[in-house]
Formats: structure tokens, sequence, C-alpha cells
């Protein structure tokens, strides 16, 4: 289960004289569940220094604790070396941080002379700490301290705060084992759900999407003959950057009726069950090599997918939903209302239909595209063995066992749009502090099957919005609100379109008898039961809990709502402030 020594590390820190320090740590070996505790940063490394064998060590949010350890690295004598791990040299280290700030792992040869992997487990487990323990029914349970309380050099911690960092470790150690138990040995939950998934498609995988691994990165004028404008806007380079212009995420909106408003009306919250699966299982998806085109798409029985790219000039109909997401140089990403001229966009077939119905086209320049073989019920092998994995899990009490199958089922997908090209940052002190250069582009030599992830985004969104387009026929202005999966209307759906667990269909999440609507992912909500719903996008949750819709405007500030981790002397720091609940559709409308 695990191929070598596996342990879950955590750190508790304070601010000390403006340093951030550690006072108490603790590694949890995740088979024995036997605890190594200490209250200074110098004592783990020296802890990890004296392990025999080459070792995984996870934290729970790398991004934190990681850049603990990188500081201490760089301010005790290791240098960074960007090799493979194998290769690196007693004090040198490696880390894979990526140009969004995200972490990954950080690789470092001991004093043993083994290799020591420290990996972010919330990548391969997207949950809490607290939601792991509720998730995943376990007997242990996440405890609480005070995290105010000031701790001197040389705090001797209590019993009580032992015992919460030995909980946090232990939490993690054995919902790790559940999902080592299942074979998820990837570093990542999309990566394990990949790997798992071209296991059970065997042949069929290199079938086909052999072909896009070694020529997605090929050269687009080896297939397209580029026509660009005065500007460059619609140069690319290889075909996966030609496609990627074509991939866009789940919808989500507000109709412009109920923007800044208040509504009295029964408001029914439907969510879609599954629906990337149900995409990927039920609708058609594109295989094997794409044929180029220029010019318009032609009908074409054997190549029925395609990706067009195009000029045009367009304003939305006067009842139209704003649903295509532009996202050109110089324009910014938001829903398209009024092109003001002609403006360049790379679209699937689906996004095309949507285009023509709900857009006044002007004018519109047809100039090449990619079209595609399709096939029904691709993934319909790996959806299925989840779903049964579920289902058996509910009859047998196995909490933990279904929550990692419905996970498993929606990471699939974004693997297929992962970006061959990436851009590492590189960590080094400055003026005391830890920080990062921008490393050189990167390009993988191979690709996954990027068209897969463009149509299961792109039929998510076709099938919900014609579902937007079918409630706003029979009564305009029903329509509130959509976030990719789910609907917020205030008349019923179709008994034909619900069920409670079949895939696809909606089923009711809540009934809200009264709310507001201020933008994507910023509504207020008070339910049937008196419980109230509360998203502000980009706000900490736990600000928002109960807060009055009288509050619930434009520029009005929420208290401690926006957290997050600021740059330190000995690491990061978590600090808060005031939010502003902001007007997104002063400058344009998303």
């Amino acid at each position: 289960m695990f191929t070598k020594p596996t342990y879950v590390a955590d750190f508790e820190t304070i601010n000390r004289n403006g340093k951030e320090e550690v006072w108490l740590w603790d590694v949890c070996n995740v088979v024995s569940k036997k605890h190594t505790t200490g209250t200074e940063l110098e004592d783990f490394w020296n802890h990890l220094e004296n392990l025999k064998f080459s070792s995984i060590i996870y934290f729970h949010n790398l991004r934190f604790d990681g850049s603990f350890l990188m500081d201490y690295l760089l301010k005790n004598g290791y240098t960074f070396n960007d090799v493979q791990t194998n290769r690196l040299h007693k004090k040198e280290f490696s880390c894979l941080v990526t140009d969004l700030g995200q972490y990954f792992s950080i690789n470092y040869r001991n004093n043993q002379g083994k290799i020591i992997n420290i990996w972010d487990s919330a990548k391969l487990i997207p949950l809490s700490v607290k939601q792991m323990a509720q998730d995943f029914a376990l007997v242990i349970t996440k405890g609480e301290i005070d995290y105010t309380k000031f701790r001197p050099k040389g705090y001797i911690p209590t019993d009580k705060e032992l015992d919460y960092v030995k909980r946090d470790t232990e939490i993690v150690a054995d919902v790790l084992t559940e999902f080592k138990e299942e074979g998820f040995d990837k570093m990542t939950l999309s990566s394990c759900a990949f790997d798992i998934n071209k296991k059970i498609m065997g042949n069929e995988y290199k079938q086909h999407f052999g072909w896009w691994e070694s020529h997605g990165n090929d050269n687009i004028d080896e297939y397209i003959i580029n026509k660009n404008d005065e500007n460059n806007e619609l140069r690319v380079n290889s075909i996966d950057e030609y496609m990627r212009r074509a991939y866009r995420g789940g919808f989500c909106a507000t109709n412009p009726k109920h923007i800044n408003t208040t509504v009295r009306d029964a408001v029914f919250y439907y969510d879609v069950n599954s629906k990337y699966p149900f995409e990927m299982a039920k609708s058609p998806m594109p295989v094997g090599k794409p044929l180029p085109f220029e010019g318009e798409y032609v009908i074409d029985k054997e190549y029925p997918l395609y990706i067009q790219r195009i000029l045009i000039d367009c304003e939305l109909k006067e009842n139209g939903i704003a649903c295509i997401l532009i996202k050109n140089k110089g324009i910014g990403n938001k829903y398209l209302e009024d092109s003001d001229g002609i403006i360049p966009l790379t679209l699937t077939n689906l996004d095309m239909k949507l285009l023509e119905e709900n857009y006044n086209i002007y004018h519109i320049e047809y100039l090449d595209g990619f079209k595609f073989k399709a096939k029904v019920g691709l993934f319909d092998a790996y959806i299925s063995h989840f779903m049964e994995m579920k289902i058996t899990a509910e009859k047998e009490g196995k909490k933990g066992k279904r929550k990692i199958a419905k996970l498993s089922m929606n990471s699939l997908y974004g693997k297929f749009g992962q970006n061959p090209k990436r851009r590492k940052k590189i960590p080094k002190i400055e003026d005391g502090l830890l920080k990062f250069e921008r490393g050189e582009m990167q390009t993988s030599e191979k690709c996954n099957y990027l068209p897969v992830a463009i149509f299961v985004c792109a039929w998510g969104r076709y099938h919900i919005i014609e579902d937007i387009m079918k409630i706003e026929k029979i009564k305009p202005g029903a329509w509130i609100y959509t976030d990719t999966d789910s609907i917020l209307t205030t008349i019923k759906l179709d008994s034909s379109l619900t069920h409670s667990t079949e895939l696809g269909k909606y089923k009711i999440e809540r009934i809200f008898k009264k709310s507001r609507y201020l933008g994507p992912k910023t509504y207020w909500g008070i339910t049937n039961d008196n419980k109230i719903v509360c998203k502000a996008c980009g706000c900490n949750t736990k600000a928002l809990k109960n807060f009055p819709i009288g509050k619930f405007n434009y520029n009005h500030d929420v208290r401690n709502g926006k957290v997050y981790l600021k740059t330190v002397e000995g690491g990061k720091r978590l600090v808060s402030k005031e939010f502003k609940i902001r007007n997104r559709f002063d400058d344009k409308r998303r």
C-alpha cells in the first residue's frame, strides 16, 4: 500500500516580535500512528535529517507550512537545484511551486543520503481536516485551542495543545490510508483519477488519445495557415495553444433583471447530480487525430464535433442569454453583450449554436478550425466503476469509501485540460524574506488530450443554458442565477428533468423564501427553515455566517472577510482584513 515510509506533519506557528515561528510540531507515522512532537523548527529538521529511509512527508496545505521549510533551508546552507529528485546532492533541495503560487512538493537529500519528499496532502484530499473527520466518519475529531494566546520562546505546550496537533496529523493519516487502500498513489487526486482511467480504458486510451500525446505541441503552421490581424491577436504557436482558446469553464451568471434586487418569491435551488461525470459518460466526446479545415466548417458525419475560429461583430438579442465568455487580449474575461466592432473568437460547435441562438450577428468571417470524430460512452466504464463503488459504500455504511468515489468522479476531466507549458518559481531569500523569481518556461514532452476537457465543459454549458432558455420561454424572468451545475428559478422544473440521484438530473438542494443577488458567486438567501446562505466571491465564508440581508449591498465592508497568507520573516502568517463587496458590473459584465 505504502511503497516507502510515509508520515503526516503539521506546524503551529506564532508571531514573536514580527517574526513567525513554529511553537509546536508533530509528525505522525501513517502506519503505526506513532507521534514525534517538538517545539522548535530546528528539532523538526533534526528529526528529518536522521530518517534512515527515503520517505514521504505530507503537510495539509503546503503553501503555508512549506514556506517555513524553504525559509529554513535557504537560511541554513541549502542550495536550490532544479533537477530530478534522485540527482539531488546533500545540502541541495528542489521544489515544485507553480507560476500561480501552488505548492506541490519540496524534495531534498538528508544527512543519511536518503531522499525526503514533502508533499501537499490537500492536493490528494481536497477537504479541510474538519471535513475529513466528518465525511469519513472517523472516531477521532478535530480539536480546538486558543489560537490568539501568546506563547513565548521556550513555551511548554499543554496536554490539550499536544492532543490538538496530534489529532490534526492523525486525521489526515487515517484518510490518507483509505485513499492508498483504493490505489491512489500519485501526488494529486486528478493524477490518480487519470491513471485509474487509463487502466480501465486499456488499449482504447492509446487508440483514442495517443496521437495527441506526441503531437499536441506541434507547430500550428504545419496544420493551419495563420491569418493574423494587425494586433497579432490571432497568433498561436501550437495545436494545444490554438484549441486552448476554446477552453472555457462552467457558466456562472445572474439574470440582469435580478441583479441588486431582493426576490421575495420562492426560489427553487436545483443542482445537477454529477454534472461533469454525466457529460463524460453520456455526451459525444472527441477522439483521435483532429483534421484541420479552412473557412467555415462543413457538415461531416464522420467528424461531427469541431472547434471554429471566427471574426465577429455581434450584439445580444433582446431576450438573449449573455453566455459567450470572451477571452481575448485587450478585452478581458467577460460575458459578451456587445462586441462593439469585430473581435476574434475560438468556439466549439456547441458554443457556435448558443451564439446563433442568443446574439444578433452583423458580420462573421470564418477563418479555420479542427474537426473530430466523436464517441459516446467513452468514460462510461470509469464513471460506472465509481458509481458502483459509491452505491456499495452507501449500502455498507462506509462513508469514507463513498466520499472517495464521489471525489474521483469529478476529478478526471480537469487532468485532460492540464497545460503542457508551465513556468515554475525559483525560491530565494531577499531582505530576509522568502521570495520567488520566475523560472524558464518549460514544455512537457507529452500532452494530455485537451479536446476532452474542452468538450466536457462545453456540453455542460450547452445543456444548462438550453434549460435556462426553456425556463425563460415558459416564464420570462423566472431564471434567477446559475453557477456551473445549478439553476435558481422561481418555477419548478418539469418532473422529467428531476431525480434525487440519477446522473444528469436536477434535484432540489433548498428553497429560498427571500433572496438577493449581486453577481457571480455573490448572493444571499434565507431558506424555508430559516437558515441563511450567504456567499460573496473572495470573502471568507466564516465572516458571512448569519450575515443580515440589510448589509448585503455593494461597497459594504465585511469584518475579517479577507483572509490571506502574508510572507513574513520565518515563513507566512495568516492575516485578515475587511472585505468590500464589490460591484462587478461597474466596468464589465461577467
